[in-house]
């Protein structure tokens, strides 16, 4: 069974700042505790919710823990390092100058990722209706598998197509099904972690990151 949080981060005779203060530390040890996730009330700006923007203040509370974000409107996450975990459902994705490997995914928005240090186990990247960006370090050396409907993919890395998967059969009494792997692969440099990259409606960029 997994444990989550429900924070309304609600008035208090204090100063705001020392309010968000107090609840990173909260949010901190929860998360140190061993609870799954936090789920942020939307009141923004309330006595039942302090919180202006949440997808700031969830920002701030990655850049503090490995909890999972998940949320509606723009979350935007910079400087973390480690593993990382964000949802959305009706917004876009911005994570900036990261250090670690994870999976971002939304459903109605872009997806925009830049690495100061590239991915070292798998990643996974996906939105609905929006373009996906992701910036890389010049080192990158990974193997990518990208699938869109709508849109175009695009690479500042040269890259080497790699062999289609086999068709998967599958027996089901008297019947036979095959299953065909829909996605691109393709190989940068001498390969490394799996990437994936999948949108329906958006172009699909893989940068070389020059911050």
């Amino acid at each position: 069974m997994k444990v989550g949080l429900f924070d309304h981060v609600e008035h208090g005779d204090r100063p705001l700042s020392t309010l968000f203060d107090e609840r990173l530390r909260f949010v901190e040890a929860a998360d140190a505790a061993g609870f799954y996730c936090l789920h942020i009330a939307e009141h923004h700006a309330t006595p039942l919710n302090m919180v202006p923007v949440p997808g700031v203040y969830l920002g701030a509370v990655a850049r503090e823990t490995n909890a999972d974000l998940i949320a509606s409107g723009r979350v935007s996450v910079r400087d973390i390092n480690g593993s990382f975990l964000v949802r959305n459902v009706n917004g876009d994705i911005q994570i900036h100058n990261i250090a670690g490997s994870g999976t971002a995914r939304t459903v109605n928005g872009p997806v925009k990722v830049s690495f100061r240090q590239n991915p070292r186990e798998a990643s996974d990247f996906q939105t609905v209706n929006g373009s996906i960006e992701l910036q890389f370090a010049r080192d990158l050396s990974a193997d990518f598998r990208f699938k869109t409907f709508n849109g175009g993919i695009y690479s500042d890395f040269p890259v080497t197509a790699t062999p289609v998967a086999a068709m998967q059969q599958e027996r089901r009494g008297s019947k036979v099904i095959f299953r065909a792997d829909r996605y691109t692969g393709a190989r940068i440099a001498t390969g490394g972690p799996q990437i994936k990259v999948e949108n329906l409606n958006g172009d699909i960029r893989i940068l070389e990151n020059h911050e």
